[in-house]
C-alpha cells in the first residue's frame, strides 16, 4: 500500500497507520457494532468473532531477522518488554472463558498468519484494548446477569501506557519505504482476519449458542 502523500514533511508511520487503515477500521467497527452487547446472544457473537481473531493472531509467526524484508526499524519500534502475540493469546483465553460462561461455543479456528511485522501486531492488539474501553462502558449498562457475568474480556487491562509508548515510537518512524509498506500490509492482513470473523455468517450455519 503506497503512501498517499509521501512528501508530507511532518508525516509519520503513526499517521499512515491511522489513514491507510481507516476504511478497514470503519468496516470492522460496523461489523462488531452490530452485536447487541446487552443480550446473551449478541454478546456471544461479539466474543466469538474476537476469539477467532485473537486466537489466530496469538498463534501467528513473526518476521524472522534473516528475512530480506527485515530491518532495524522493526526492532527500534518494538518494545522488547511487550509481546503483542502473548497479549493476543491472553485475550483469546479470556474470550473463551466468557463464552463458556454463556454456554456458547467458539467459532472454527482461523489459520494463523505468518511472518508478521511486530509493529503491525502491536498496533492491532493495543488498539483493540483502547477500543474495548468504550465498548466496556456499553456492556456494563446491561441488566442481564448472564451478560454481566461474562466479564473476563472486558476486565482485561487497557494497556494505556503501552499504547502511548507505541504511538511515540511510530511517530518517530518514516511513513514511506519498504519497511512502512510491509507494516501497513501486515496490519491490513490482521484487520481482515478480524473482519472475516465479525461479518454475518451464512444462514445455513448454526449460531453455536
Amino acid at each position: 500500500m503506497p503512501l498517499d502523500n509521501p512528501a508530507a514533511a511532518d508525516a509519520s508511520l503513526r499517521d499512515r497507520l491511522r489513514s491507510d487503515t481507516a476504511e478497514l477500521h470503519h468496516a470492522l467497527d460496523a461489523a462488531l457494532g452490530a452485536f447487541d452487547l446487552h443480550a446473551p446472544e449478541g454478546l456471544a457473537g461479539f466474543l466469538r468473532a474476537n476469539e477467532r481473531g485473537f486466537a489466530a493472531l496469538g498463534a501467528s509467526t513473526l518476521l524472522e531477522p534473516e528475512d530480506p524484508a527485515h530491518d532495524t526499524a522493526y526492532e527500534d519500534a518494538t518494545d522488547a518488554a511487550f509481546d503483542g502475540r502473548a497479549l493476543a493469546a491472553d485475550l483469546a483465553g479470556r474470550l473463551r472463558a466468557d463464552l463458556a460462561g454463556l454456554g456458547a461455543a467458539t467459532r472454527p479456528a482461523a489459520a494463523p498468519l505468518s511472518a508478521l511485522c511486530p509493529v503491525a501486531v502491536d498496533y492491532v492488539v493495543l488498539g483493540s484494548r483502547l477500543g474495548s474501553t468504550v465498548l466496556a462502558r456499553h456492556w456494563r449498562a446491561a441488566t442481564d446477569p448472564r451478560v454481566r457475568g461474562a466479564a473476563a474480556y472486558f476486565s482485561a487491562p487497557a494497556r494505556v501506557t503501552e499504547w502511548q509508548a507505541f504511538c511515540k515510537r511510530t511517530c518517530d518512524m518514516r511513513p514511506d519505504g519498504a519497511d512502512a509498506d510491509r507494516i501497513l500490509d501486515d496490519t491490513c492482513r490482521i484487520l481482515r482476519l478480524f473482519l472475516d470473523g465479525a461479518l454475518p455468517r451464512h444462514p445455513s450455519q448454526s449460531s453455536d449458542f
